[in-house]
């Protein structure tokens, strides 16, 4: 006989009260653990409140009633803190830190923002944020000419997120802006490609 657990369930301790008659109850999940009194049950049904219990007659002791508690489990909390889906979740697999975090406030800030579009609340507030960040990393260009190693690892990224990115300009504007403009190792080279993102941010928020 199984009974959803409640605080206040008065129909779980009325049942209780009517086969308790001097018999003993035990928690069969907790070796040891048995029950006197009502009082001891209400405690263990608001220690399992939300769970299950099970109510069973013990097969050789008909004074003794078995209390199994079913805990259910416990959901696995989004982690909207060190992993918020609208960056972890693209389907290459790479995060967006993991790029971001080799790149100018500026051109970081931007990448977050094309990244995340479509994936959180406002699309086009992102977008517009994306290019209000290209902007400022037109007028503070300052080339970042990352070392080779982590030039190696930008490409290696990059490479996997391109593939797996369904939106074609989405993909570019991503490639561009951290190969092109994160690696320049000039300004005006870096200048040019933040204009190509813009440009292709813009036919973002056009679709």
């Amino acid at each position: 006989m199984k009974f959803k657990t409640h605080p206040t369930d008065l129909a779980l301790e009325k049942h209780l009260q009517k086969i308790f008659d001097g018999r003993m109850f035990i928690m069969s999940d907790h070796p040891g653990v048995n029950f006197f009194n009502m009082a001891d049950i209400r405690a263990a049904v608001r220690r399992n409140a939300g769970g299950t219990f099970s109510l069973e007659r013990d097969v050789n002791d008909s004074q003794l009633i078995h209390v199994i508690a079913e805990v259910p489990a416990k959901k696995k909390p989004v982690d909207s803190v060190y992993r918020p889906a609208h960056y972890s979740s693209h389907p290459s697999g790479v995060e967006c830190i993991e790029l971001a975090r080799h790149l100018p406030f500026a051109l970081g800030n931007a990448l977050k923002y094309i990244w995340r579009a479509g994936q959180k609340i406002d699309r086009a507030e992102d977008l517009e944020k994306a290019q209000w960040y290209i902007t400022d990393a037109v007028r503070t260009a300052l080339p970042l000419r990352p070392r080779r190693r982590v030039r190696q690892y930008l490409l290696q990224r990059v490479e996997k997120a391109y593939a797996a990115e369904p939106d074609p300009i989405k993909r570019e504007a991503i490639k561009v802006l951290v190969l092109d403009c994160g690696c320049a190792r000039k300004k005006r080279e870096q200048v040019i490609s933040l204009g190509a993102v813009a440009g292709m941010i813009a036919e973002l928020q056009n679709v």
